[in-house]
């Protein structure tokens, strides 16, 4: 059973429906004034058995709550709350804002079983439970060449053993490196590794790293061009040092050393 709709271009609707036999009144208040919402939260009634109100927000005291809805629903905020004995709830949203806030069971899937006998039924399922996701933290670039953190990197997803098809997998990594170390992340590569390997809904690479700009370069003989030249696409790992060494000599017109 999917139910999807809206207080269209007001902020309150009303409509019923029937599930097993019994017909079901839902009462929507989007996102609206305060003064607007709590008009429309004393005003509504109640004309069947069960009745439920959800809204975009509820600001009013969960004591102040008039009684005669079996269930109260609410979104806007993230973190997921229940209180089962006033029957009012709050999922959280179905997106990540904030990934080290709201991982570890802080939103879920809030089923309510409701009948006329004035006592909610509540199961409760986590985000984890329907689609899995995996946070990878503690990975640590710092002083690393581009070669070693995109082997460090690559290395951490294939380490992932998912249990579920298609999770969520983001990748948060930490450090300090140098601006040369940070063009050689094959970023596109090992996104791709990761979709071929995890075969994920959704794959991230958080870049929480700090670029403490180019690395040192110590030059043996400064005076000298084409060693210095050498010296330092040697260090810096340039990636066309190959083609530039094989023709530098033409170009400076001296033979190879």
């Amino acid at each position: 059973m999917e139910l999807i709709v809206s207080t269209g271009t007001g902020p309150y609707s009303t409509f019923s429906e029937t599930y097993d036999g019994k017909k079901v009144e839902m009462h929507l208040v989007s996102w609206t004034s305060t003064h607007q919402f709590d008009y429309f939260l004393n005003s509504a009634k109640s004309n069947e058995d069960i009745s439920l109100f959800f809204a975009h927000d509820i600001s009013v005291e969960k004591e102040n709550l008039p009684v005669y809805f079996n269930y109260y629903g609410c979104g806007h905020k993230h973190n997921f709350w229940l209180d089962e004995e006033f029957d009012v709830g709050r999922p959280g949203s179905s997106c990540i804002v904030n990934w080290d806030r709201e991982m570890g069971g802080k939103k879920k899937l809030i089923l309510v079983d409701i009948d006329n006998s004035g006592n909610n039924e509540y199961t409760l399922e986590t985000l984890n439970d329907v689609r899995e996701f995996k946070f990878i933290t503690g990975v640590d670039i710092t002083g690393m060449g581009s070669e070693e953190v995109n082997q460090t990197l690559t290395n951490s997803l294939s380490n992932l053993s998912p249990k579920k098809q298609k999770p969520i997998v983001i990748m948060k990594v930490n450090g300090l490196i140098d601006s040369e170390t940070e063009r050689g992340i094959e970023r596109r590569e090992i996104l791709e590794f990761g979709e071929k390997k995890l075969d994920p809904l959704f794959l991230h690479i958080e870049p929480n790293w700090q670029c403490a700009g180019p690395r040192d370069v110590n030059l043996s003989e400064p005076l000298n061009v084409e060693k210095s030249i050498r010296e330092y696409m040697e260090q810096t790992n340039d990636k066309m040092a190959k083609d530039i060494l094989e023709i530098l000599p033409k170009l400076l017109g001296s033979e190879a050393t």
